[in-house]
């Protein structure tokens, strides 16, 4: 088991590069938890999303969801600010 990786803070209304905030390689297959009991959307693209973008999926809190390994980009954001916590699938 690896080290368990610093939770990814979620400022309000700003899409965050889960990648680039996890230090986890771009393309690498991540489960993505939210730790809050605020609502988060998670979405996966090479470029930040519009937060009120189709194609994301809604995290209800304490539900993970994994994205798919090769993916150019994971982003994650919440309305009202959150957190969430990120790992590497083996």
């Amino acid at each position: 088991m690896s080290d368990t990786l610093p939770n990814v803070p979620l400022p309000a209304n700003t899409p965050v590069d889960l990648y680039a905030a996890s230090g986890i390689a771009v393309g690498t297959q991540i489960s993505v938890q939210n730790i809050t009991t605020s609502d988060v959307r998670v979405y996966s693209g090479a470029t930040s999303p519009n937060t009120g973008s189709s194609g994301s999926t809604l995290l209800r809190p304490g539900i993970t969801a994994k994205n798919e390994a090769g993916d150019a980009g994971a982003w994650a954001w919440s309305t009202s600010g959150a957190a969430v916590s990120v790992s590497g699938v083996v």
